[in-house]
């Protein structure tokens, strides 16, 4: 992971903070991104089925899903292990919106409370620090790092080295 990062995370809390909210925020967005589908073939020539049951449709893909394989394919650059690990962690990110947005039936207003809330609580966290957010430092490092600062957390080891 970029060392520059780090620098930003020092403080035991901030990092605790980062470790719950960026996976929240994470989740959010995955939800925002939900609600875009793209129709890939109005006729839906590409559905395939089994018997009477469908198993694969190609018609439509939604925003989430998309933003997951973008992503994805984003950490394979690092490395095999980084893609296959963050792929992993992306898919259950994308699993986890999937039950929030199923079961929720106030999902888009709690996702906006959640990203908000998750916000807030990491500007805090750098309050503390007293180091501004990497966010102003550039958008490469907020989105892309983000998420890899927070699965090597929680592992507890560089998974891109």
């Amino acid at each position: 992971m970029n060392s520059n990062y780090n620098n930003f995370h020092k403080n035991s809390i901030n990092k605790l903070i980062h470790t719950f909210c960026i996976p929240l925020i994470m989740i959010s967005v995955l939800n925002f991104t939900s609600i875009f589908k793209i129709n890939t073939d109005k006729q839906n020539k590409y559905k395939y089925k089994l018997g009477t049951k469908q198993v694969l449709n190609f018609t439509t893909c939604h925003g989430d899903l998309m933003l997951l394989i973008f992503f994805s394919c984003y950490y394979f650059l690092y490395s095999i292990k980084t893609g296959i690990i963050m792929s992993a962690f992306l898919t259950f990110m994308y699993k986890l919106g999937h039950i929030w947005r199923r079961y929720d039936v106030n999902w888009k207003k709690n996702t906006i409370s959640v990203f908000i809330f998750a916000w807030i609580f990491q500007f805090i966290g750098h309050f503390i620090e007293g180091n501004k957010p990497a966010l102003f430092t550039g958008l490469k490092m907020s989105v892309f790092q983000a998420p890899l600062y927070t699965i090597q957390s929680l592992l507890g080891f560089s998974i891109n080295e």
